[in-house]
């Protein structure tokens, strides 16, 4: 299961807008690698997407010092981009891709959790209204599939695994009958008085 943030009602673009705003903030500061005149080549921008992705020439390389300079280029650009308190977490890490690596793990993670949040608002909204059964069973599943997604449970052993996948598929039908219109109050009271909870495709049946 997984996420991509959407608005700033759940916090996911606030997340992201912190990373990219603020440039005002912190210009002025002494950096290390800017007093190594880092800003001083702004150039064409050949190969700085290697930066990211850590490819780097050797020490003692005859590139070294160029790649080295355009590194520290784009650290700045980084800093630059960022909210001043974003900024200080990430001001002491030493080449470009340190910083980028940060970042994504930082707010790819808060952006995942915010998705989760925004599907799990429409599964609850999700009412069947003048739909039918199916049609209103399937917008959910579009949503379960969506969620599953963004949301990855990692289980140590078959059992546990089992025992995960039985309380999701409680979990949805619960979802799916609560969105039911009330003609289908007595059925939701029957399978909901069964000792067992029944799979979502059996309850549809019913």
């Amino acid at each position: 299961m997984r996420a991509r943030d959407k608005g700033e009602r759940i916090g996911g673009e606030e997340l992201h807008s912190r990373l990219w705003r603020g440039r005002e903030q912190i210009r002025g500061r002494k950096r290390e690698k800017e007093e190594r005149g880092g800003r001083e080549r702004e150039g064409e921008g050949k190969g700085r997407l290697s930066h990211v992705l850590g490819i780097k020439p050797k020490r003692g390389d005859p590139t070294f010092e160029e790649w080295d300079k355009d590194d520290s280029m784009i650290m700045s650009w980084l800093w630059d981009s960022m909210n001043l308190a974003v900024s200080d977490t990430h001001m002491f890490l030493t080449i470009a891709k340190e910083i980028w690596d940060s970042i994504c793990r930082t707010y790819s993670k808060a952006c995942d959790a915010a998705q989760v949040y925004e599907i799990k608002v429409k599964t609850s909204a999700t009412k069947q209204g003048s739909r039918t059964v199916t049609e209103c069973a399937n917008s959910l599943k579009n949503l379960w599939q969506e969620l599953d997604h963004y949301r990855v449970s990692e289980m140590k052993c078959l059992k546990d695994t089992a025992i995960l996948k039985n309380f999701i598929e409680k979990d949805r039908v619960y979802d799916f009958l609560a969105g039911l219109n009330p003609e289908f109050d007595q059925v939701r009271v029957q399978i909901l008085g069964k000792e067992e909870t029944i799979s979502l495709i059996r309850v549809e049946e019913s």
